[in-house]
């Protein structure tokens, strides 16, 4: 079995898309009978080259410069195609959201279906709901994160449920290796974990724990991800936490530092596709504070505390209930414990690869 992924995914440093290629190829690629190969020549993907999947290097520059990432997809998709139209590969998996392979790739193709955020919450006529359509539209079997977005996809595309296969992401419990302290400047904090799209809340978040912040002043607001625009250093001035807000960019190690030593981590979005941050904060003893929204409850089920995501006062009692109560953290984190094991990827390798050979079969 012959497996070829193409660059979409590995474009940026970071990013839990990639996370979960690089992870399930990893286990993956042990097995006697499975071979893979990524058709990328340039990517910034940190995690890729850690894992050593491929060989690549940053493109011209770590530095960013006008037209770089244009550019990189060009040199990228170029040599992708090349890889496509020598047809020596049995299945295709593209990592990215793209149509650029579909006239020339006369191999089964299987795509991961991560979330329903685009046809959810933007204009319909969006570029990539019509590159998403088409890459369903021309499968042969798609994978999806999680049954909600299996739910949300039958419901918009109106796809056969028999073409689609359920996969949850993993998660890796660390070890005392695993961690790399990291100084946040607070003795005690919550903390909010990846971007900061409109979609994820965060608005309502901070006006929800601003009363919080203003009432301990020792207490901070640690989030990662990408810095602060302007309207939201504007919001948190506003509210007078503006030395009690801080982002950070780290590493996984860091990460899951931060989630060890979180009072409590906070996750608002109105919708996701699965949420690997929240199994990552059961994995670090991290009692878990999150919306009631989309696929929360079907991931989290009883080991995390849950709020209306258009409530404020609502998003506030309950991150109040946690921060105040350190028996309901320890009886969360306890249930976190258990309920991880469900989400491992060697499990989500094992159900990948039992679908690509089901896919040849059907094709024998």
């Amino acid at each position: 079995m012959k497996v070829l992924y193409d660059y979409g995914a590995f474009l940026t440093k970071y990013g839990g898309i990639a996370k979960y290629f690089c992870e399930t190829i990893d286990i993956l690629k042990d097995q006697e009978d499975f071979e893979y190969n990524i058709s990328l020549l340039w990517s910034s993907s940190y995690l890729l080259k850690e894992k050593q999947l491929a060989l690549s290097r940053a493109f011209f520059s770590t530095k960013p410069f006008k037209g770089k990432r244009t550019l990189q997809t060009i040199v990228n998709r170029t040599y992708s195609l090349k890889k496509i139209l020598s047809g020596k590969y049995d299945i295709f998996h593209p990592t990215g959201f793209d149509d650029y392979f579909i006239k020339y790739n006369k191999k089964p193709t299987v795509i991961t279906i991560h979330d329903m955020i685009q046809e959810k919450f933007f204009d319909k006529n969006h570029r990539e709901i019509a590159i998403k359509r088409k890459q369903i539209e021309n499968s042969t079997h798609i994978i999806t994160v999680s049954e909600n977005t299996k739910k949300d996809l039958i419901e918009i595309y109106n796809v056969d449920k028999q073409k689609i296969s359920v996969v949850y992401h993993g998660v890796k419990i660390p070890t005392d290796s695993d961690y790399k302290e990291i100084d946040t400047g607070f003795d005690q904090y919550i903390l909010y974990v990846g971007t900061r799209y409109w979609y994820k809340n965060f608005n309502n978040f901070v006006e929800a724990v601003a009363p919080i912040l203003n009432s301990k002043k020792s207490l901070g607001l640690v989030c990662t991800g990408w810095k602060f625009k302007e309207y939201e250093k504007n919001l948190f001035k506003e509210k007078n936490i503006e030395k009690q807000v801080k982002v950070l960019e780290v590493s996984n190690k860091e990460l899951n530092s931060l989630y060890k030593n979180a009072l409590v981590f906070v996750f608002p979005s109105f919708y996701e596709g699965f949420g690997i941050p929240v199994i990552e904060a059961f994995a670090n003893n991290c009692p878990v504070c999150l919306s009631n929204a989309s696929c929360f409850p079907e991931i989290a089920g009883d080991a995390a505390l849950y709020f209306d995501p258009n409530n404020i006062e609502d998003i506030r009692e309950q991150i109040g209930k946690l921060l105040h109560n350190a028996t309901l953290r320890e009886s969360l984190i306890e249930t976190g414990k258990e309920r991880v094991k469900n989400f491992n990827w060697e499990e989500s390798a094992k159900r990948t690869y039992l679908i690509y050979d089901k896919v040849l079969n059907n094709l024998t």
